[in-house]
Order: structure tokens, then C-alpha cells, then sequence
């Protein structure tokens, strides 16, 4: 619950490292160490993978409940009332939940509104706001307000949906998949064709000058000698990691190079693109529409 990395013969080694009889074995620990559901691939004993489940749920939870009390904090400032835990206690007992941790898990979801848990804790809310018998309308704009997600780790809960690879700098909104995790998605993302809005939530990025993220681009490149290291030392000039690369398209003058490369945000993006396309042996670059 705590793993952190480790050596094996005094050498730092990937997580997928299988060990062998004899090898010595320094495991490194933090509070509240990154966990990730690729660990489920390399753990071998099923008390092992059984554990790992039961941390993953346990993360998730956390994050939910996290996400959903900012979610309605959030709504109860939008309308101007005081929020009290007690209060939302209460109000998920009377809305049939077993405490308030599982309600406000269902709101970190998006499985249920947070203009119910407003309306169940302020019923008079109905006449004053909204006129006499007509409730709050879930999903309406009435000057919502985004939900920080500062203080809320991307891993078990909350997920950058791999289809658009959303940055620090673009406007974001999360969705509910089918696994009860929050998608983050850019505003301009495709698959929001097929979402319904009602159940979007606008998010907003936390200030985390340590973060990172990895984005794909396709870079054409003229078949000159040298072009491969100088896209490299291009790339490391602006403090910019290669996770992966790969040759596409290899044509007898020209070449797709699709790249997934680290940035902390999308002007770093921005910038890095910028020096790519002033490059003599770049042809065209884009930003492809998410990691494949």
C-alpha cells in the first residue's frame, strides 16, 4: 500500500522487473504512493491481485467522495446557502443511502445531481428560486461555476480520456463511462457529440507546476540524414520527454513520425509545436486526436 519504486542489486529497475533467486531487494515508500491498474499485470499470487483490487476501490472511493463534496459545496455557493455536513447527513439518509460518504461517492460519480442534494437539504428553495411546485432543474445554467479538481489525483476516479488527451490551459468537462469514473474530456472533444449534456460537469485544472502529461503528435519530416537527432535534441532544448516513437508512412522523400511526448500544459504544447514547424526538416505537425 505504500510501494514506491525499488532497486534490485543496488540498480533502479521498472516495476515490471521480474527477480530472480538471490537478488537483493531495496523497496522504496511513501505516503500515499501512485497506484496504477497496470500493477495488476506484473503481481503474481492472487492474494496479491486480490489486494491490489481491494486499494484500487479504496482510491476510488476517496477521490469520489472528495469530487463529490466539492460538487456540492460548489452548488450550494452557486445559490448562495451554507453548507453543512450534518445537514447533507441527514439528507442522504432520507434519500435512502446508508450515510453520507456513499452519497457523496454516488455525486463523485455523476449518478446523482447535485441540484437533488440541494433541493432534499433546502426544500424551499423550490418557491423562492424556482416558483411555487417547480424543483431545480438538474443541469441547468444558472450560473454554475467550475469544479476544481485541485487536491484530486488522476488515477482510480478520475481519468484523461485518452480519445482527445486534455491539457492544463484547454476547458474541460467530466463525464461518467460505464465504470462510474469521471472522464475528463477536452470541450471540443468528438465524443461529447454522444454524451448528454445534462449530465456533463465543467471542471477546472488545479494549479500543479510538477504535473505532467502525455500527448501525441505526428510529425512529417523530410528523409534526410540527421532529421531523427535533431527532432531529438529539438524536443530536449524545450525540456520535452519522448514516452514513444514511431515510424509511419515511410515514403521515398518523406516520413510520419508519430511521438508521444511529455509537456506540463498546452502552452508548453503550443511552444513545442512552434519549434517543430520552424524546423528545416519538418514538412507538417499536428496534434493527433488522442493516444492510440
Amino acid at each position: 500500500n505504500s510501494f514506491a519504486g525499488a532497486r534490485v542489486n543496488g540498480r533502479q529497475v521498472p516495476n515490471r522487473t521480474t527477480l530472480k533467486n538471490g537478488d537483493l531487494v531495496w523497496v522504496h515508500t511513501a505516503k500515499d504512493a501512485p497506484i496504477t491498474t497496470d500493477w495488476e499485470r506484473y503481481v503474481v499470487t492472487g492474494s496479491a491481485k486480490l489486494g491490489l483490487r481491494k486499494r484500487m476501490k479504496a482510491v476510488a472511493a476517496k477521490e469520489q467522495r472528495a469530487l463529490g463534496e466539492r460538487i456540492i459545496r460548489n452548488i450550494f455557493s452557486v445559490h448562495d446557502v451554507p453548507y453543512s455536513r450534518e445537514a447533507v447527513r441527514e439528507a442522504a439518509k432520507r434519500m435512502g443511502y446508508k450515510g453520507i460518504r456513499s452519497l457523496l461517492e454516488a455525486v463523485g460519480r455523476l449518478e446523482v445531481e447535485d441540484t437533488q442534494v440541494l433541493d432534499e437539504v433546502y426544500p424551499s428553495l423550490r418557491e423562492t428560486q424556482r416558483g411555487p411546485g417547480k424543483a431545480i432543474e438538474a443541469g441547468a445554467e444558472h450560473d454554475r461555476r467550475t469544479i476544481s479538481i485541485d487536491g484530486i489525483h488522476r488515477g482510480a476516479s478520475i481519468t484523461l480520456g485518452p480519445c482527445c488527451s486534455p491539457l492544463p490551459g484547454e476547458r474541460i468537462v467530466g463525464v461518467a463511462d460505464h465504470l462510474g469514473r469521471v472522464m475528463v474530456h477536452r470541450v471540443d472533444c468528438d465524443v461529447l457529440a454522444d454524451q448528454r449534456e445534462a449530465h456533463w460537469i465543467d471542471l477546472a485544472w488545479k494549479n500543479d507546476p510538477d504535473a505532467s502529461f502525455v500527448v501525441e503528435v505526428v510529425v512529417t519530416v523530410t528523409n534526410r540524414t540527421g532529421a531523427l537527432g535533431h527532432i531529438g535534441n529539438l524536443l530536449a532544448k524545450y525540456e520535452t520527454d519522448v514516452h514513444d516513437l514511431r515510424v509511419e508512412n515511410r515514403e521515398v522523400q518523406f516520413s510520419d513520425l508519430r511521438l508521444q511526448i511529455e509537456v506540463t500544459d498546452s502552452r508548453h504544447l503550443a511552444n513545442v509545436l512552434t519549434a517543430l514547424r520552424g524546423s528545416d526538416f519538418v514538412v507538417a505537425v499536428e496534434r493527433s486526436e488522442g493516444i492510440k
